[in-house]
């Protein structure tokens, strides 16, 4: 499914926390409304978020 980038922090996070491993099409988040600061602590948070559900994720970056 491809969705617009600024949806995909909000559905990666809902999918771990169903218990899907996930594997995201690129950008992993964005969103032109955020700094590249925050961004990035989106980014973050969502591989530790899948770490301490021992989740796989992956972004596709073909």
């Amino acid at each position: 499914m491809a969705s617009p980038p600024e949806l995909h922090f909000a559905q990666v996070l809902q999918c771990l926390d169903a218990g899907a491993h996930v594997l995201c099409e690129k950008p992993l988040v964005g969103d032109e409304s955020k700094t590249a600061d925050e961004l990035v602590a989106q980014a973050r948070q969502l591989v530790e978020h899948a770490a301490k559900r021992e989740r796989l994720l992956g972004t596709q970056m073909q």
